[in-house]
């Protein structure tokens, strides 16, 4: 199973799926806008610590409180990051729209 999901490469996956969208080489859901290339450090931060608070991925991303909130919030509202409560911590998420590119070998119909 650790084949498949090749995790030392996921930051690297998670990266490029945020470039991608970035540019708009991929759509979002429907609705959403781009995801601004910060996302990346965002999700990478809550990959390392598994669950990190909202203020810790916020400062992550380097961008002032209010844009990093913004931005927080669209992960969220994208299933990127989850969380139990309105102000919980926050954990990855793995929407099925990005599922295929953080785990390609799982879902390979999905990102081509």
């Amino acid at each position: 199973m650790g084949g498949l999901l090749r995790f030392e490469e996921l930051v690297d996956r998670i990266r490029r799926y945020i470039e991608l969208r970035g540019s708009g080489m991929i759509p979002g859901p429907p609705g959403e806008k781009a995801l601004r290339n910060e996302s990346a450090r965002m999700l990478q931060e809550v990959l390392v610590k598994g669950e990190a608070a909202r203020g810790a991925v916020m400062e992550a991303s380097g961008l002032k409180e209010r844009t990093g909130r913004t931005l927080l919030g669209q992960l969220i509202v994208e299933g990127l990051l989850v969380s139990d409560t309105p102000k919980g911590d926050v954990r990855l998420g793995f929407p099925i729209h990005a599922a295929g590119w953080f785990f390609p070998d799982l879902y390979p119909t999905l990102s081509r």
